[in-house]
């Protein structure tokens, strides 16, 4: 994904990242080079309910509207995943890339062994 790069040593990111766990970091970052829609489904969604004038959102809240939206689209077998435990990281690139959001979701610690959103 073009870009990837960047954002992986934005020294932002990095700082919201620090307390990761690398294991699961690893995880999401392969899932995001070969899912890259998720995360612009993700920042479309957040950034639209952000300009409606909503101070604070649930980034939880978003990607279960992009999971329905594509159980809605996929018809068999190809069922579409998103792990919970990437969710923190979604919400820590978005604010990396717009720092305006900063705020916008209510972030928990990261730990070495459980990540929650």
């Amino acid at each position: 994904m073009k870009g990837i790069g960047k954002i992986k040593r934005s020294w932002r990111l990095n700082g919201l990242l620090r307390n990761a766990n690398r294991r699961l970091l690893e995880s999401f970052w392969q899932y995001h080079r070969n899912n890259p829609h998720v995360y612009n489904e993700f920042k479309n969604h957040c950034l639209a309910m952000y300009d409606s004038g909503r101070k604070r959102y649930g980034a939880w809240c978003v990607i279960n509207k992009i999971r329905w939206d594509y159980d809605l689209k996929v018809q068999g077998k190809d069922k579409f995943k998103i792990s919970n435990g990437y969710i923190a990281f979604f919400a820590r690139m978005l604010i990396a890339e717009h720092p305006e959001l900063d705020g916008f979701f209510q972030l928990k610690k990261l730990g070495g062994n459980h990540d929650t959103e």
